[in-house]
């Protein structure tokens, strides 16, 4: 059987996660979620339900060491959690920001960042990707589209907060997650370039492509 668009993604990564787990470079943990219901919605986007056509969502988590302060998680949240769970958030949250109540999160970066799209399940009120912070009301948009968001997720091998390196690219600022994600990629993975990784955010941003 043909394999998907991101079944390959995951198996590309999940090969190069592996072999450095066998050198003692990194340790590895993976999980992979059933017991998925039925996706019934037909506004659903293709790349969403191709997310849960395996799995009810999956868990890579990598450290350098037993600290865990050097790692990276990729954690596609399950179906239920994403799409069906109703977020509460407080009155002064939506006011600042009256598109919280239909945000949708896809990948928790951290225990306290997570990627998503907002989605009010009929139709998607952008078709960017979102940064949250928890506890914020601020969704900062990412730029890019889920596509754009698993090749950059693949370059960064989910590296802690990497997203929020994209924010920075757009702003021109170094914050201290920005910094970490500099200086320690490259000891990590040798054939991670600081300068490619901007160049094909910047290939991907959706602003470049209007």
């Amino acid at each position: 059987m043909e394999q998907s668009k991101l079944q390959e993604w995951e198996a590309e990564l999940y090969v190069e996660l592996y072999e450095l787990s066998e050198t003692g470079k990194i340790s590895l943990t993976e999980n992979y979620f059933v017991g998925k219901t039925d996706i019934n919605d037909p506004n659903l986007h293709p790349d969403f339900i191709d997310l849960y056509k395996d799995s009810n969502g999956m868990e890579f988590y990598w450290a350098t060491d037993n600290s865990n302060e050097i790692g990276g998680r990729i954690h596609f949240l399950n179906y239920e959690t994403a799409f069906l769970t109703v977020n509460k958030y407080d009155d002064w949250q939506i006011e600042q920001e009256e598109t919280l109540p239909y945000f949708r999160a896809i990948d928790l970066i951290t225990d306290e960042a997570e990627c998503g799209i907002i989605y009010n399940g009929k139709e998607y009120l952008s078709d960017t990707m979102f940064y949250l912070e928890r506890g914020d009301s601020n969704l900062p948009c990412l730029d890019i589209n889920f596509d754009g968001y698993l090749e950059l997720l693949k370059m960064s091998r989910g590296y802690y907060y990497w997203p929020k390196v994209l924010l920075d690219i757009q702003s021109g600022e170094e914050s201290p997650e920005t910094n970490s994600f500099k200086q320690n990629m490259p000891l990590i993975f040798e054939d991670f370039s600081w300068d490619n990784f901007v160049a094909k955010y910047q290939a991907l941003r959706l602003s470049t492509k209007a």
